[in-house]
């Protein structure tokens, strides 16, 4: 997996390279989702720390914690906390099972996840995922969690305004679809992740019938301004639309990798090779932001560590 992940952040590093041609921007469509924000505080309160980074605390996230807090002892936390513990669900898995299921609380399959969907994140097993829906319909009823989604919507609306201004800054789906190609029968959307902090996840859902995809990228909101509410683009939006662009490649990079990962792995040993032959060591913690200074890269960390060097190779993706 290892090696998997690394070629296809090579792919995605030469996917972003590529010279653009001169297009019309157009505006990428944002919202707050009811699914995404239920998964996210679910996880959140189950201790899963991608999910409690320290830029994600919000006067919303303590709202969330607020709300849960009576129902910590739901055998939802617990579900949670087994699935990480025996299949892996974390980081990306937990926004996949959102994006494949309806809204809480009826949490319903939008695919039958026995027919192995496309993009259905293979550490979410049926039989152990459905028994995990069971418990967050029951906590999703306790908590009224669709009240509380109907009591956030003017914060909700600003955090989607926000973040579709800033990421349409450029014409980052024209160029997609000019430099790589049309993706067909799917819309592409963005999702603003309330809970998410500097976590960003290239999730989507492809149908077996030939209804339309879904490519639905959550980016998380790591900034707030002094009222409580959620800014996106406070960076620089070039930086916010590059962000958009690379999550979005994921889903050009992924299938491409996946499908000929057998033929790759010589690649991705020999990039191993020499990172090993320049000294470099091997990290496996999650990248939340990476910036130039200068002649180095100075890369920070889910972990809070921040890493300075002059070469990066870095493996993104589930």
């Amino acid at each position: 997996m290892i090696l998997q992940n690394v070629v296809r952040h090579v792919l995605l590093m030469a996917i972003c390279l590529l010279s653009a041609v001169p297009v019309h921007a157009g505006d990428i469509q944002a919202a707050v989702d009811a699914r995404v924000e239920f998964l996210s505080a679910v996880a959140r309160n189950a201790g899963f720390e991608e999910y409690r980074m320290a830029n994600a605390q919000s006067p919303y996230a303590q709202r969330v914690d607020d709300l849960l807090a009576p129902q910590r002892s739901h055998p939802a936390f617990d579900a949670m906390r087994a699935m990480r513990r025996d299949h892996g669900l974390s980081y990306d898995a937990v926004m996949s099972l959102a994006i494949h299921v309806t809204d809480p609380p009826e949490l319903r399959e939008r695919i039958d996840f026995d027919t192995h969907p496309a993009k259905l994140d293979q550490r979410l097993v049926p039989g152990p995922t459905r028994a995990l829906l069971v418990q967050l319909r029951d906590l999703a009823k306790a908590v009224e969690w669709d009240r509380f989604m109907a009591r956030e919507l003017p914060l909700q609306r600003t955090a989607a305004s926000a973040l579709s201004r800033s990421a349409s800054a450029h014409p980052v789906l024209p160029w997609l679809e000019q430099n790589l190609g049309p993706q067909g029968n799917t819309r592409c959307s963005l999702i603003a992740g309330l809970l998410a902090g500097g976590q960003n996840y290239g999730v989507g859902i492809q149908f077996n019938d030939g209804a339309p995809g879904e490519i639905t990228p959550v980016i998380g909101c790591s900034h707030w301004d002094s009222t409580g509410n959620p800014e996106y683009g406070s960076d620089g939006n070039d930086q916010l639309c590059a962000l958009v662009a690379h999550e979005f490649c994921h889903s050009y990079a992924n299938p491409l990798v996946d499908r000929h990962a057998e033929e790759l792995r010589s690649v991705g040993e020999r990039l191993l090779k020499h990172a090993e032959a320049c000294g470099a060591e091997l990290k496996m913690e999650k990248v939340v932001d990476v910036k130039k200074e200068g002649e180095l890269f100075s890369l920070t960390t889910d972990g809070d560590n921040v890493y300075l060097g002059k070469t990066l190779i870095a493996a993104t993706g589930g």
